[in-house]
């Protein structure tokens, strides 16, 4: 199988994954995946998958989209989906509070003059379960401004050279820490720096599995070779041990 031929030891997972129990839910969200797929078929034309879309947005912005998959009915209504491999599932108000898909429905609108009307369908596989959402005009136009208001922040916030921090969990990963008025230098300075050792003690183990496996593919193939040659002499078969 797939799993088998591209999983090795460079593969990197936590210590408390069950390898397992992945392959298996792999399988299993592949097959529902599948499914799902035959299921729309006849109904359905799969116009693509992975489809990028732009939308203009105006001063020199425009949004890239990236569609998981796009369908389209025969009556001209558009279908956007959009898989997820999560345990959390949103409520559907929290869905319609999710800018992504409609502004996927608006990119679908301009790119598409035939459209219809066009539904936003999230898949969770792990959880089997597909809501639905028709894409409204009122949401899409409300996540259209609410994106421009945040455009229009961001570059008043460049042009005034103005940043202030906005602390919360992802400080514990900002590249900046060190320069970070709102958290304790000396102790960022330390924790940046046994970061650093971490990440490069990461990259040094992934360069010494990576040249254990050519070592072993190295070993198999001497073996290999071992053999063909002992296999045979002038008075027959030998054994190699």
């Amino acid at each position: 199988s797939a799993w088998d031929e591209f999983f090795d030891e460079t593969v990197e997972v936590g210590e408390d994954v069950d390898l397992q129990h992945e392959k298996e839910e792999g399988l299993r969200m592949a097959r529902r995946y599948i499914e799902n797929y035959l299921r729309g078929k006849e109904r359905m034309q799969v116009l693509a998958c992975e489809k990028v879309l732009y939308i203009d947005l105006g001063r020199n912005n425009t949004l890239k989209c990236i569609i998981d998959r796009l369908d389209r009915d025969r009556d001209g209504n558009y279908y956007v989906h959009d898989y997820k491999t999560g345990m959390h599932i949103p409520t559907l108000r929290d869905l319609e509070n999710m800018p992504q898909l409609y502004l996927y429905a608006e990119a679908v609108r301009r790119n598409f003059p035939d459209v219809r009307k066009v539904y936003l369908i999230w898949h969770y596989l792990r959880m089997e379960q597909d809501p639905k959402l028709p894409a409204d005009e009122d949401k899409i136009q409300r996540h259209l401004r609410e994106l421009m208001e945040a455009i229009s922040k961001i570059e008043l916030a460049e042009k005034n050279q103005d940043f202030p921090p906005d602390r919360g969990t992802h400080c514990n990963y900002c590249e900046f820490r060190i320069q970070c008025e709102e958290l304790d230098r000396q102790k960022t300075i330390d924790d940046y720096s046994k970061a650093k050792r971490y990440l490069e003690l990461v990259d040094e183990q992934k360069e010494l599995k990576k040249k254990l496996k050519q070592i072993n593919e190295e070993i198999k193939r001497i073996e290999s070779d071992l053999i063909n040659v002992a296999s045979k002499n002038d008075e027959g078969l030998i054994t190699v041990d």
